[in-house]
């Protein structure tokens, strides 16, 4: 229990965000969803969970794509904002899975 929160700990001061993705993640989410709950206890960093995303990658493109997400999220904390409030402006309806 502790390593994980040292973890979290040592790495808070030197990411923008956080990416977590387990093995099995899509079929057992609950390692993701605790380390999720753990960051967000110990810093103020956004988050990204492999079974949130994709429930049919392998386990590498699923690794790959939530830190491609939370890259996009870490940068521009506020770009789904954008984005729904520029879709809302136009004639856009296609929902942006952000």
């Amino acid at each position: 229990m502790q390593r994980p929160r040292g973890a979290i700990l040592q790495y808070a001061l030197r990411v923008s965000a956080f990416a977590i993705s387990a093995s099995f993640g899509v079929r057992n989410p609950e390692h993701e969803l605790q380390l999720r709950v753990w960051v967000e206890e110990l810093c103020d960093k956004p988050v990204t969970c492999g079974h949130q995303l994709a429930s049919s990658l392998g386990a590498p493109r699923r690794a790959l794509t939530v830190a491609l997400k939370t890259h996009v999220s870490g940068c521009r904390p506020n770009f789904g904002d954008v984005m729904t409030l520029m879709g809302a402006s136009t004639t856009c309806i296609r929902p942006l899975p952000i």
